[in-house]
Formats: C-alpha cells, structure tokens, sequence
C-alpha cells in the first residue's frame, strides 16, 4: 500500500515481521491502524514484501523450459555456425550493457517488428498508480501493439517499462537536499545510503515496484474502459521488462486484475470482497541463443499463460520444482 510522498520516516527495516496473509475482511486503513508501528502507505518506490502481503499479491515464477532447452541445445550443438545476421551482431553489442531508456525501446521495436508489417510504438506515456481514487505516483512507460496473425482477431497490447533505471530513479527518490552554503549534505547522503540498502532488492526481479507498475496499469485500463464496461470483472495487463547485466532476459509480467483488487485501493476505508487477491504469472525469456531470441520473444508475448505456476512468492514464500521433487524456500 502506498501512498505517501514522503521521505522523513524511519531508516529502520520496514518490517521486522514476516510477510503472512493479511487478516480477512479488513480494509487498507484497518490494516494500517492494526500496523500502526510500520509505514505501510509510503511511495511505491518504499515498497517491500510487507506491502505486497497485505494487498494479498502473488508472483507466479516460471521458467520458459522450450527456451532453456534451446539455450542447452545450442551450447552442445556441434554444427558449423550460421553466418550471423545484422539482429544478431546488433543483440551480441548491445545486450551487455544496462539500458537507457531510448536503447530499451528500441531494441524491443527491432525484435517484434514483423517482417513486412507494422508495428505501433506509443512512447513515454505516463500511467499513475491511484490511492484513494487520488493519483500518488506517476510512471512512464511505453504501449506497443503487435498486429494479429488473423484478420478477426484483435492485436496484442502490452506495455514496455525500463526496469534496468528504477535503482537510478530509486536513487534520486532519496537524494538528499543540498546544503546552501557547503553543498555537501554528509548526514543526508549516510541517510540515503541506509535507505536504498534497505529498499533496494538483492534480484532484480523481485522488486515490489513492479507490482506497483502492474496494478496501475490494470487501474489505467479500468478507467479508459468504454462506460458499458466499465464494471468489467477482470482487466488483463501484459508488463515486458528487462533484467540481469551479463546475462541479460527479458521478463513478462501478465495478470486478470480483478475489479474487486482494484476497489481495495479505490476504497481503502471499505472492508474488501472475498478472494480479491492479485495473481501475477511471470515468464522469463533469456536473449541466447541471439538467432531464436525474437522468435521466442514475440511467442511468449502472445501466449496466455495465467494460471500457469511452478511456484508462488508474495505470502508464502518461494516454491521451485527441480526435476521430480519440489523444493521450498522461505524468502
């Protein structure tokens, strides 16, 4: 839960205890009563596991096994190598490297642009996560429509977001005011130091921030709706992100956000519907081997793989299958 702008709070852990599900039927603003110790409506950007428990979210993590099949496939595979293509030699210079957002956008539109068709690019919209029907963060991001194969059928939308500078903005949301007359600000800058080692996840992948992304998205969806659907049950949201710096992937987040979930933050003093949970299903595509990274890329895009899980983190921590036997770890 998120919402405040502000940054004079404890540089205390957020949380001393461990995510569990929230107790039924209270509200945002009963859950932060009953919590009065923690800050849990502070800026998307202070998000930690504490919050994404008490909203009732799960991170789905599944690992593409075609495309780590493949991967293995070309390290043992013994053929001459094919003459690399202009995508490739073009992958190989510049997936090593963290993204700026020009580089991010477009890589993406070089990968899914179809071959002798036409690719809908929206640039720098701006999306805000909504708290109490009142905006409190905004987020920039890109919408790409990829065209149907089928005439009757309608074209893939999914949005595009640069997690590779989330630490930068998440380094500016705690930079400290500058002295007047020193310049220097040393008890600011040892304040800022403390709290990105405290909000700053150790992977990537799992940042709360994300969620936050996702759910103001769907919520961005909900109120563009035309007005007779405007009570639909559930709006799907499609979030592609990068990950890693040496080996770098591309991640898909996908999710039916109910319109019950959503009211959870519309109406933080309403006691929440039964089963109002968010479900997130993730999909991870590595970009090697470069030659079948687009393909790979623009099939996982057009698959619906909600409900499709090997394992949950969010409230119960981290389930993982390995071969035949299942493995849990608490995270």
């Amino acid at each position: 839960m998120a919402i405040s702008n502000e940054q004079n709070s404890d540089d205390k852990p957020i949380s001393s205890i461990p995510s569990s599900l929230p107790p039924p039927g209270l509200s945002i603003n009963q859950l932060a009563a009953l919590h009065s110790r923690e800050r849990l409506l502070v800026h998307p950007l202070r998000w930690s596991d504490r919050q994404v428990a008490l909203l009732d979210c799960r991170i789905h993590f599944f690992e593409d096994a075609g495309s780590a099949a493949s991967h293995g496939n070309a390290d043992t595979n013994t053929d001459p190598l094919a003459p690399k293509s202009r995508l490739e030699l073009f992958l190989a210079d510049n997936l090593r490297l963290r993204f700026t957002w020009d580089e991010f956008i477009d890589i993406t539109r070089r990968l899914l642009r179809p071959p002798g068709g036409h690719l809908s690019v929206e640039n720098q919209q701006i999306t805000s996560l909504y708290f109490n029907k009142r905006p409190c963060a905004n987020i920039m991001y890109c919408r790409i429509s990829l065209p149907p194969k089928s005439p009757t059928r309608r074209p893939i939308t999914f949005a595009c977001f640069n997690h590779d500078e989330t630490g930068l903005v998440r380094r500016m949301f705690f930079s400290p005011v500058k002295n007047p007359i020193y310049g220097m600000n040393g008890p600011g800058i040892y304040r800022q130091t403390t709290l990105l080692r405290l909000h700053r996840p150790a992977d990537p992948l799992k940042d709360p921030f994300l969620v936050a992304v996702l759910i103001s998205l769907a919520q961005q969806k909900r109120r563009r709706a035309p007005k007779p659907e405007s009570r639909s049950p559930s709006f799907k949201v499609r979030l592609l992100f990068p990950t890693g710096k040496d080996s770098k992937s591309f991640n898909i987040f996908m999710a039916n956000v109910q319109a019950s979930f959503l009211d959870k933050l519309d109406f933080p003093h309403k006691e929440p519907a039964v089963n109002s949970g968010l479900d997130i299903y993730h999909r991870q595509i590595p970009t090697l081997p470069f030659q079948t990274f687009p393909r790979r890329l623009r099939r996982a895009l057009t698959l619906d793989f909600c409900g499709e899980t090997k394992g949950a983190v969010g409230t119960g921590g981290l389930r993982r299958r390995i071969g035949k036997k299942r493995v849990r770890a608490d995270i």
